[in-house]
């Protein structure tokens, strides 16, 4: 049997055996038992010794920082009041787990396929296999490989199954549509995995896990409660029904809190957490706190631990918490998670028996697409297991909500879903958002009806008005920012929340970045920021935090507010730091294949979800781009340079 350069031999993909998972566990307590510095922890994990290697990786992480100064009580704590859902009760994996499980063992010519997916031998398209990754299905098609019935494969597989010819069929993908994943993930050697990729190894993309461990087995163990602090968004509230739904079934008290951004800066505020923040309680935080310098230290005051969870970019001074767990320490992919997905992801890796409820993919799902994040990796995953949630497993409220998403259970598209979802809630100022946490958790089938029924009468009165303001800003953009690629508008009288959705149309109307500026009646001026392209909208604001009181967020959305300077002042600085910035800020349209003629649409449908860095597939034929668009009446082709996000 011949193996490309991309192909590893069958022995080295078959996941480790638990022995040796178990052996490398026993090696971690003992070198926690025996207080090992993580420094020689990290150090045994690069041993040159294969089958140490292997039986280290996944956990030097959390075991260095067991073993270090931090928490010196780690052992017993773990092994008691954290129950058997602890990871040191259970298999830790492997730092290449998800591609173990993507792949399980691949032959070239051909891929294997995981856990019951399907196979389709070319010049056997009626003849379709079941193959599961166990040892027979192995030696099976191991055997069909050295029989020649997979010769001349063009490694066409997707956990499911490939179309050599015609239109694509549900759940199967085309030769077009491979080779738009060959386009978009270029080097990758399983592009389809790219796509549709496996449960991925959380841990691996979430520092200070451990401290999180250590904090809710402390807090089990000496008697608190929970205050959960997120952000008035879609993120931050499905992230707060998340924390709410898992530590709940862990039987924890969880207080939530909820900042209203009319009146309030974003961050952790003292006075939202006087009075229901004790001594010994634990603040965790969703979607919000690694630049809480100021709310940790008030925490900490008090007496309370705090461990925060975030998914924004981390710009020194870091708060002083116990534990900070931000996938941007780490970088991709785990970058990719919205706040509500870091938490779920940080409570499913610790515990496992409680990540599988359908109510949470659907929230993660509603938080991630209104929140702009890619479409990619640990995310694809994600909606993967929401497409497979019925309705019957949900709320009554959180039935109705998605409901409304376009197509749920064929094709769509992120940018509909905000449309016909996020904003019908809304944000800020009469918008629903301080009651979408209690409309999730109904099982009021007439109240939540009625409730989303009031919800899209108050935002088509609301879309009216962001129609006019938008009219207004497309007047009023600043024409020096405008040679620098960027569109600058300074507006009074802009609703709170509406300024992120006014930046949002902006930035897709005109395809570069926007930032909006308006001013609350105390003066202090509010910014709020969308990029297309290759502009980080976070790095970009926080490269210039001195005249900031906060700013931040990630490359696609961020915000920000001040009264150090009046709005001429920060004009000037924004226009000087544009002049420096190195990017592109008017992206190029995408183009993801030539053809001589139009292929059908329904073929690069297949590949849906689309959204951000993961748009609709574009075509160029004989000079002309044709965009996929997923209208109510099915697929089809538009002339067009716009990005499809």
């Amino acid at each position: 049997m011949v193996h490309s350069e991309y192909s590893p031999s069958p022995e080295a993909m078959i996941p480790a055996p638990k022995a040796q998972l178990r052996q490398g566990r026993d090696a971690a307590a003992d070198a926690l038992s025996s207080r090992d510095s993580p420094k020689g922890l990290e150090a045994d994990a690069e041993t040159d010794n294969p089958s140490r290697r292997a039986m280290l990786a996944g956990f030097p992480n959390w075991v260095a920082a067991l073993a270090g100064k931090r928490v010196q009580e780690a052992p017993a704590l773990i092994q008691g009041a954290c129950g058997t859902d602890s990871k040191a009760d259970s298999e830790v994996p492997r730092n290449n787990d998800a591609r173990s499980r993507a792949i399980a063992i691949r032959l070239t010519p051909i891929s294997l396929l995981h856990e019951g997916t399907l196979l389709q031998v070319p010049g056997r398209t009626p003849d379709r296999t079941r193959v599961d990754n166990t040892p027979s299905s192995r030696e099976t098609l191991s055997n069909a490989c050295e029989e020649g019935l997979l010769d001349d494969c063009r490694n066409d597989y997707d956990g499911r199954g490939v179309e050599e010819n015609g239109a694509g069929t549900e759940g199967l993908l085309t030769v077009q549509a491979l080779d738009v994943l060959r386009k978009r993930f270029p080097g990758s050697p399983d592009p389809v995995a790219e796509w549709k990729p496996p449960k991925p190894c959380w841990r691996a993309m979430l520092p200070e896990l451990e401290v999180l461990q250590f904090e809710l087995a402390a807090l089990r163990h000496r008697g608190g409660k929970i205050v959960l602090y997120g952000h008035d968004d879609m993120d931050g509230i499905t992230g707060i029904y998340v924390g709410k739904t898992m530590l709940g079934k862990l039987g924890f008290e969880v207080v939530p809190i909820i900042p209203d951004r009319a009146v309030e800066d974003y961050g952790l505020l003292p006075s939202r957490m006087d009075g229901i923040l004790q001594k010994g309680d634990l603040l965790l935080t969703v979607d919000a706190g690694c630049s809480a310098v100021e709310g940790v230290e008030w925490a900490l005051a008090r007496g309370a631990r705090v461990v925060i969870t975030d998914h924004h970019t981390l710009n020194p001074p870091l708060p002083r918490a116990h534990g900070l767990i931000d996938p941007q320490a780490i970088g991709f992919p785990g970058t990719v998670l919205a706040g509500c997905g870091v938490l779920y992801a940080a409570l499913a890796e610790l515990f496992p028996s409680i990540s599988d409820d359908p109510s949470l993919f659907t929230a993660v799902a509603l938080g991630t697409i209104s929140d702009r994040v890619p479409l990619l990796a640990a995310n694809r995953y994600l909606l993967d297991r929401f497409s497979t949630v019925e309705r019957s497993d949900l709320s009554e409220g959180l039935g109705v909500i998605i409901d409304a998403w376009p197509n749920r259970g064929g094709c769509w598209c992120a940018c509909a879903v905000r449309q016909q979802i996020t904003s019908v809630v809304g944000k800020g100022l009469n918008s629903g958002i301080g009651r979408l946490l209690d409309l999730m958790e109904s099982d009021d089938a007439e109240w939540s009806r009625a409730v989303w029924q009031e919800m899209t009468a108050v935002s088509d009165a609301r879309s009216q008005q962001i129609s006019e303001m938008l009219s207004r800003a497309m007047n009023e953009k600043d024409p020096e920012a405008d040679a620098f690629g960027m569109v600058l508008v300074h507006m009074e009288g802009i609703p709170s929340g509406m300024g992120g959705t006014i930046a949002s149309k902006l930035s897709r109307i005109f395809r570069r970045g926007a930032i909006v500026v308006t001013s609350r009646p105390d003066g202090t001026l509010i910014g709020e920021a969308r990029s297309l392209g290759d502009w980080d909208m976070a790095s970009f604001l926080t490269g210039m935090k001195d005249v900031f009181r906060s700013a931040g967020g990630h490359a696609k959305a961020a915000g920000f507010n001040t009264d150090i300077m009046p709005w001429p002042d920060l004009r000037r600085r924004l226009i000087s730091r544009l002049s420096t910035q190195r990017s592109k800020p008017v992206p190029e349209p995408h183009v993801d294949l030539e053809l001589p003629s139009l292929p059908q649409a329904q073929d690069l449908a297949c590949l849906a979800p689309f959204g951000p860095d993961f748009p609709p597939p574009a075509v160029k034929v004989g000079g002309m781009r044709y965009l996929l668009q997923l209208g109510p009446s099915g697929p089809g082709w538009c002339i067009t340079e716009d990005s499809g996000e």
